[in-house]
Formats: C-alpha cells, sequence, structure tokens
C-alpha cells in the first residue's frame, strides 16, 4: 500500500499544475463516489455526501455564504455524475493546454482561479437579484469546475480566436466559433432546471474574456493575486539583516523585458496566420512574455 502510495506521489509531483489540478478534481470525485456505493450498500447515509453538501457547495443564500466563505473555491472542485466531470476535465485540458503555451502557467492557475471565483459569485448575484429565484435562493448551491473552465475557454477564444482545434467529425473548428457555441447553450440552459449552472458558466466566461483583453491592452489583472499572497507571505516573513557590497565593476544585465507591443503584434499574428506560422524567435519571445 504504501508503494502505491509512494508510486502515486512521485507521478502526482511530476506532472505541471494543469495536470494537478485534473488530478485533485478526479480524486475527490473518486472519494465521494466510493463513499456513496459503500452507504448504498450497507443503507446507511453517506457522510461525505452531506458534509459536501453543508460544507463545500457554493450557496446562493448570501446569509450562508458569510458562515462558509470558502465555498467559493471548494465548490470547484465538487461534480455530480461521472459525465460531468469527465466532459469538464477533457474541456480544461484541450483549452488549458492551449492557454498554458500562449500565457505561460501563472496566468492560466490565476485566470482559472478568478473567473471560477468570479462565476461563483455572479451566480450568487444573480440568485439575491433576480424575482424568479426568490423562492429558491435558500436552499440552492452550486458546484462544478465549468465556470473556471469556461473563462479559460472564452479567455483562449479572446487571444487566439482563429485558432484550429480538429474533431474527428467535424474537422477543424476555430476556437471562436467552438466559444459561441457554449455561450448560445447557457443563454438557452438559463430557462432549464441548471439554471444557476449556466449563470455561473457566463460569469466565468465573461471574466475570462475581460482578462484576456485587459491583458492585449498592457494590464495584467493576474498579478493582483500574486502582489496580495506576496504582501501576506510577507507579513510572517522575519526581517533580515541587509548588507550593502559595493563593487567597483560594473554588473551586466543579461535579462531583457518583453515589450507589451511586441507580444499584441505577435498575438495579433496568431489571430490572422496561427501560431504554426510563428518564427522560433517569436515563439520565444511569447514564451518568455509568458513568465514575466
Amino acid at each position: 500500500m504504501s508503494s502505491l502510495y509512494d508510486d502515486f506521489k512521485s507521478y502526482f509531483f511530476s506532472k505541471d499544475v494543469l495536470m494537478k489540478i485534473i488530478l485533485i478534481n478526479a480524486i475527490v470525485y473518486v472519494v465521494g463516489l466510493l463513499s456513496s456505493v459503500i452507504c448504498f450498500l450497507l443503507k446507511l447515509p453517506d457522510p461525505i455526501a452531506i458534509f459536501s453538501a453543508s460544507y463545500l457547495m457554493l450557496p446562493a443564500s448570501l446569509t450562508q455564504l458569510i458562515a462558509h466563505p470558502w465555498t467559493i473555491i471548494t465548490y470547484m472542485f465538487l461534480h455530480n455524475g461521472i459525465f460531468h466531470i469527465l466532459f469538464n476535465m477533457m474541456v480544461l485540458y484541450w483549452f488549458g493546454g492551449i492557454f498554458k503555451d500562449f500565457l505561460g502557467t501563472q496566468k492560466f492557475v490565476y485566470t482559472y482561479f478568478l473567473t471560477g471565483i468570479f462565476g461563483g459569485l455572479f451566480y450568487i448575484l444573480c440568485y439575491n437579484v433576480f424575482p424568479y429565484f426568490s423562492d429558491t435562493v435558500e436552499y440552492s448551491k452550486a458546484l462544478g469546475a465549468s465556470a473556471a473552465i469556461m473563462g479559460i475557454v472564452f479567455g483562449t477564444a479572446t487571444l487566439v480566436p482563429n485558432y484550429e482545434v480538429m474533431f474527428a467529425i467535424f474537422g477543424a473548428i476555430r476556437l471562436k466559433y467552438i466559444a459561441l457555441i457554449y455561450l448560445i447553450i447557457d443563454l438557452v440552459g438559463i430557462n432549464s432546471s441548471n439554471s444557476g449552472g449556466h449563470i455561473a458558466h457566463l460569469g466565468g466566461a465573461l471574466f475570462g474574456f475581460i482578462i484576456v483583453k485587459q491583458l492585449q491592452n498592457g494590464n495584467d489583472w493576474t498579478k493582483y493575486p500574486v502582489k496580495l499572497i506576496e504582501s501576506i507571505s510577507n507579513i510572517f516573513k522575519k526581517k533580515k539583516l541587509k548588507v550593502a557590497y559595493k563593487s567597483s565593476e560594473p554588473i551586466s544585465v543579461k535579462k531583457v523585458a518583453v515589450s507589451q507591443e511586441e507580444v499584441d503584434r505577435i498575438l495579433d499574428k496568431i489571430s490572422q496566420s496561427g501560431y504554426e506560422n510563428l518564427s522560433s524567435k517569436e515563439k520565444e519571445i511569447l514564451f518568455k512574455a509568458g513568465k514575466q
């Protein structure tokens, strides 16, 4: 058993952040599934399902949200059914890989969680504003990674709208058309039994679009969570004595920052002719920009 655990631990930590997010979602789902099967056979209440519904799902009720504020994050790791998680993780793998290749790991991670949070807040806002939901707001709860995934889908489609994805049946389809199909599905789905889910998707999609548009205009919204985390971590760091050292030798700086204008030019070229038509130097510039 310990060998199996060590093998999995080694496998998990060898993967990039995209695969880690997918694996965490899979683990959470499998644990909940095993618990439900065992409790079903023993005719017992499922403690994990009860705990998830009470403390991990995102409530539409503002009073419940204040009592359980962490649910704005935890709801993203819960799924209802095998097809729910399979479809979500497949879409995340495809679009997350494209997003990460163009803008880097850090921007992917923060865009994923920011759009998931915004999608959840948009769901809560709509349920507390529109009269249609007034009778259900107190017991409605959201779960699933779809809002965050839609943020990545629409962010990627905004970044490289003409990038083509190959499908076995339909052939090559540009990302902007895939995003449009998702948009139509979610708009129509508001008038269904899963209104809250589709509303959260739209909120995540909207914020993903805004984040990338702002990035193209030179405003990186993903840097604010980084600064917040750095500020919090600095509070707990002990102050260290700084020693100044002066050298008569000039210091050469080899690292050259990539200008936003150059990145915008490359992104425009991708939109017009595709990523595969970039030169090796342009791909290197884009890669460096994703790490800044």
